[in-house]
């Protein structure tokens, strides 16, 4: 990014040329994520609308360079206007990963009006009915890019998938202390909880 991390670019890794420059319509947080397969880069763009940009980086041009184009700005709808104005959560900002097989992407998002509450969102092309959706119940939904599912926690947390694609991992802080949950990351349905010894320092 540039100075004032409002534009990102991109390298070719085996032989050093610059790909492509973007610029972005606000603010961009460090926490970017690459899919898997490589196909697909999300970018969080702070003060724009709580929006996260994604890009489109596994098609090639004629002469064989990677292209960069954006294909969808995964933005929540009806978003009370007391929350974080970037629409992340200030602690944990754009805080989000890809499962392994590239078709869903979690994000987490501050949610008002608790101080630390977070909203996890699963955004996938899809035709399942979205969870923001705006659409009557009895309308069908385009297929596209949109969140499928969503988890809501009261703490700060972090969470991970598994490399197998069959265990996504929450863990809450403050004032949960270690308080631990297991999804299905291809449903989003619970399996079950566990706790952080807090006392197991790293690498033990």
């Amino acid at each position: 990014s540039n100075g004032d991390a409002s534009a990102f670019v991109v390298w070719d890794t085996e032989n050093g040329k610059l790909l492509a420059r973007r610029q972005l319509p606000g603010k961009l947080a460090l926490n970017w994520q690459l899919s898997p397969d490589g196909k697909f880069l999300a970018v969080p763009v702070f003060g724009h609308g709580k929006v996260i940009q994604l890009w489109e980086v596994g098609t090639k041009d004629p002469r064989g360079v990677p292209q960069l184009r954006l294909i969808a700005e995964l933005r929540r709808r009806n978003v009370p206007p007391e929350e974080h104005p970037d629409g992340f959560s200030p602690n944990y900002a754009g805080l989000m990963t890809w499962t392994p097989d590239s078709k869903t992407l979690i994000a987490g998002y501050a949610k008002a009006p608790k101080v630390y509450a977070v909203q996890i969102l699963f955004w996938s092309f899809t035709d399942k009915p979205s969870v923001l959706s705006d659409f009557p119940p009895d309308v069908p939904e385009p297929k596209g890019w949109k969140p499928w599912a969503k988890l809501e926690f009261d703490a700060p947390l972090t969470f991970t998938v598994s490399p197998d694609n069959r265990m996504l991992a929450v863990v809450e802080s403050w004032p949960r202390h270690g308080k631990g949950h297991v999804f299905d990351p291809q449903t989003a349905e619970p399996r079950e909880e566990f706790q952080v010894d807090q006392n197991v320092k790293g690498g033990q």
